[in-house]
């Protein structure tokens, strides 16, 4: 049993707490995933606050990370935490700032979201880059383009997400009522208006596996009666939810679950488009 070193907040700075976190972090990641993924010498951590922001990006990006000071890279982009890795040079970093509102126990969940990044990023393609192997430039006349990068954008959040809940001491779960609520009240923004409309279609599925009975399903048929007869999804897109879920349910069965299967990631996409144009979707540049 890991003994969590912040276990009390008492009489400590926020930043010497999220430490405290990411130590406990590293041990609870390494024992469920690979022994000694993550150590001191590996793991570089650095602090910012939204006035200096900028400038720490560029230190911590130029001395470890310096693919990162490319100009797609935002320096002010709202973040919490934010993973980077050099996988040639086996390093990997988190850069936290200071005065987001997050407070106590949410900080685990937030740090082991960016190591379950980090480890994907690191295995899931061993070690090459999702965009650099299936870029625009490679694709250009391949209409799988944007349902692989549509589909990824979907996986790389929710398998984060979903390997933090797994592993998160202090994670919520839900009742098939409530699930139901925050389901259809994520819903409400997975649309054409919404920026973050990837990042909360990717919150809903994590939010599925939050409530016990379909997280133990016996298998994705299973799962997906549960939430039929608890009508989780929204009617409108019942069929492609459901469909999205035996995805889902079939390769988090696999033992690697985080290997990227291209024929999955392609059919995720398609699914999420269905979605998101309610069975009359273009594709169009710019959806993710």
């Amino acid at each position: 049993m890991i003994c969590l070193k912040a276990s009390t907040a008492a009489g400590k700075t926020k930043r010497e707490y999220i430490e405290d976190v990411i130590d406990d972090c590293k041990l609870i990641f390494n024992a469920a995933f690979a022994d000694q993924f993550f150590h001191d010498d590996n793991l570089k951590v650095a602090f910012c606050t939204s006035a200096d922001q900028a400038s720490v990006f560029e230190e911590f990006c130029g001395k470890y990370f310096p693919l990162y000071l490319d100009k797609n890279y935002s320096r002010t982009d709202y973040f919490a935490a934010q993973a980077m890795t050099n996988v040639p040079e086996n390093i990997c970093g988190i850069l936290i700032c200071l005065d987001t509102p997050d407070e106590g126990e949410i900080w685990y969940q937030i740090i082991l979201h960016e190591m379950s990044h980090i480890f994907c990023i690191t295995n899931e393609l061993d070690g090459e880059n999702f965009h650099v192997k299936y870029s625009k430039e490679k694709m250009r006349d391949d209409p799988r383009y944007h349902f692989l990068h549509v589909g990824y954008a979907i996986w790389r959040e929710f398998v984060a997400d979903y390997m933090a809940s797994e592993l998160n001491p202090f994670s919520e779960t839900y009742s098939l009522t409530d699930l139901r609520k925050v389901v259809r009240q994520l819903d409400k923004n997975v649309n054409l208006d919404h920026s973050d409309r990837t990042q909360i279609y990717s919150q809903i599925l994590v939010s599925v596996f939050q409530n016990p009975r379909v997280a133990q399903a016996a298998d994705a048929n299973d799962a997906v009666q549960i939430l039929e007869k608890n009508r989780v999804f929204p009617p409108q897109n019942r069929r492609n939810y459901c469909v999205t879920m035996e995805l889902l349910f079939h390769q988090l069965d696999q033992e690697s679950f985080w290997k990227l299967n291209v024929d999955f990631i392609e059919k995720l996409g398609e699914a999420y488009l269905k979605i998101l144009f309610c069975e009359t979707y273009s594709i169009l540049e710019g959806l993710v």
